[in-house]
């Protein structure tokens, strides 16, 4: 669909293909791992609390404080609009397939869904 991340698939555009991405791939698992770093870093700014679990490259993120998901469902559908696809109560999966450039447009939808986040339930 598009040219959308997805990030629990891999992050892969509708119609990409390994040999397409293969010079570009994020094969640093530092980086990964910086991915759920930044997450935290977002939500803090945004006022919010988050818990993850697993590894860097199966991270699980969930709200503090949200037993009816309202907040993950909320962030899931608004990173969505930015152009990112998370789960808002799984697992999700990040692997050398990711480009930096997939890590970072996925981070920029993410910092607008904590904003939405924020604006909807305030700040913890």
């Amino acid at each position: 669909r598009g040219d959308g991340i997805l990030l629990e698939a891999f992050f892969a555009p509708e119609g990409a293909t390994v040999g397409k991405r293969v010079a570009g791939m994020c094969s640093d698992v530092a980086r990964r791992e910086a991915f759920v770093m930044d997450l935290a870093a977002q939500a803090k700014a945004h006022g919010q609390t988050l818990k993850q679990t697993g590894p860097a490259q199966m991270p699980q993120v969930l709200f503090a404080d949200d037993p009816q998901v309202e907040k993950g469902r909320l962030f899931a559908v608004e990173a969505l609009r930015g152009g990112a696809y998370l789960h808002p109560q799984h697992n999700m999966f990040l692997s050398t397939a990711h480009t930096e450039a997939d890590i970072d447009r996925a981070l920029q939808a993410t910092d607008s869904a904590m904003a939405a986040v924020r604006k909807s339930f305030g700040r913890d």
